[in-house]
């Protein structure tokens, strides 16, 4: 029997496949053929990842419906231990460019009515504990309709000073989460807050970053229970791969007394990419982004970064 997928899963036992064969075929869950014929990107480029969950518009839908009838694979097929779907509050159309390897890469577009999140709680609370920290990373476009503040991502019931389980105003701040501000040059990241005060700010990479509707903003930050935490930057033109911005184990400096601290439970965290409860914004794009169980090594840290720039620029 042939070897098919479904989301990732295999259906059937392997027969042997010549070399020049192109992979597998993956099904959806209406069993049909996903858009592409290759087994994804397996070069992701850390072992023993334990990766929560990987958001990617790389094998998405083209349209992606809105509604969480409408949930999708957004996997990449990238190992990890949300075995869910995402879902979108509006509709969203997938965008492509073509890197400085002539590769397509794809983005979505995405406002802050978007809501892109997983259709249900997903957080290895245990594991972030026992580990010592996490490792967070996203590729994104680095340009939004605004210049003031705008929350690209926020990771709601995850922090230790949270006590939601859903997405809004509640525990807004506790982190962890991104803002973005065009009109400063910077991004606010905030680590998850061990208490009742809102999470730790911090200004990764500085005041002075490039933001432009041409380039792609590669990030992984390195967050350690011990409060201290690392960056990785690859901000560079998205066709020609020249770099505006690069940084390498670059320490983090945090204001604030929170702390830092992750809650103890099962699955309490909600994963949401542009959530409405911060102020309006369109973002131009985002391409992929992760969330791993475990602080990387910093030469993890480096080789991710570079795979990140070298997959999208």
């Amino acid at each position: 029997m042939p070897w098919f997928r479904r989301n990732g899963s295999a259906i059937g036992a392997p027969r042997s496949q010549a070399s020049t064969q192109s992979g597998f075929w993956d099904l959806n869950d209406a069993h049909q053929l996903k858009q592409l014929n290759t087994w994804g990107d397996t070069s992701f480029p850390v072992s023993n990842p334990q990766l929560q969950w990987v958001m990617s518009a790389q094998e998405g839908p083209s349209s992606f419906p809105s509604g969480s009838a409408n949930s999708v694979d957004l996997s990449e097929n990238f190992p990890q231990a949300y075995s869910g779907n995402w879902y979108t509050n509006t509709a969203l159309s997938k965008n492509s460019y073509t890197n400085s390897s002539s590769i397509t890469r794809y983005y979505y577009p995405i406002s802050n009515t978007s809501n892109l999140r997983t259709a249900s709680n997903t957080s290895g609370n245990s594991d972030l504990i026992s580990n010592g920290g996490y490792t967070f990373y996203i590729s994104f476009i680095p340009d939004t309709n605004t210049t003031t503040w705008a929350r690209l991502f926020n990771y709601y019931g995850l922090a230790a000073g949270s006590s939601t389980t859903s997405v809004g105003n509640t525990d807004e701040y506790k982190g962890p989460l991104l803002f973005v501000n065009e009109g400063t040059n910077r991004f606010e990241y905030r680590k998850p807050s061990s208490g009742s005060s809102n999470g730790d700010t911090s200004n990764p990479g500085g005041t002075s970053l490039t933001y432009s509707s041409n380039n792609v903003f590669n990030l992984v930050i390195q967050q350690n229970s011990d409060e201290t935490g690392y960056c990785w930057i690859r901000n560079q033109n998205r066709t020609t791969g020249s770099v505006s911005n690069s940084f390498n184990n670059s320490s983090i400096t945090f204001s604030g007394t929170a702390g830092y601290g992750i809650r103890s439970g099962t699955n309490t965290g909600i994963p949401v990419f542009a959530d409405n409860y911060y102020s309006t914004n369109t973002f131009t794009g985002i391409m992929e982004s992760g969330f791993a169980n475990r602080p990387y090594t910093s030469t993890e840290c480096y080789n991710l970064v570079e795979h990140l720039s070298t997959k999208y620029a």
